[in-house]
């Protein structure tokens, strides 16, 4: 049975980078069907690599049905890992 495969990038920030890290998030970030940045920044950078499937949405940490436990659907079993990556950050920008 094939299963397809979406690549996405929802609410994230893009940089600053350390020394060699923005050509490893190009390549990261270049197969994704759909990037969805939270700020201008972001938004310019990928403009500026020319990922057309990128747009400027809000924060996810703003939608508030997210933020009840009893909200969250559960997923049905699958045959492959679902995989999803959070990293919490205090940028002092």
């Amino acid at each position: 049975m094939f299963i397809s495969k979406n690549k996405i990038a929802l609410g994230i920030g893009i940089g600053p980078f350390l020394a060699g890290n923005e050509k490893k998030a190009y390549q990261d970030l270049q197969d994704c069907d759909y990037i969805a940045v939270r700020d201008n920044a972001s938004l310019e950078w990928c403009e500026k690599f020319n990922l057309q499937k990128s747009c400027l949405r809000a924060d996810i940490c703003f939608e508030s049905k997210l933020w009840n436990v009893n909200n969250i659907k559960k997923i049905k079993s699958s045959t492959y890992p679902l995989k999803i990556g959070v990293i919490p950050r205090d940028w002092p920008h």
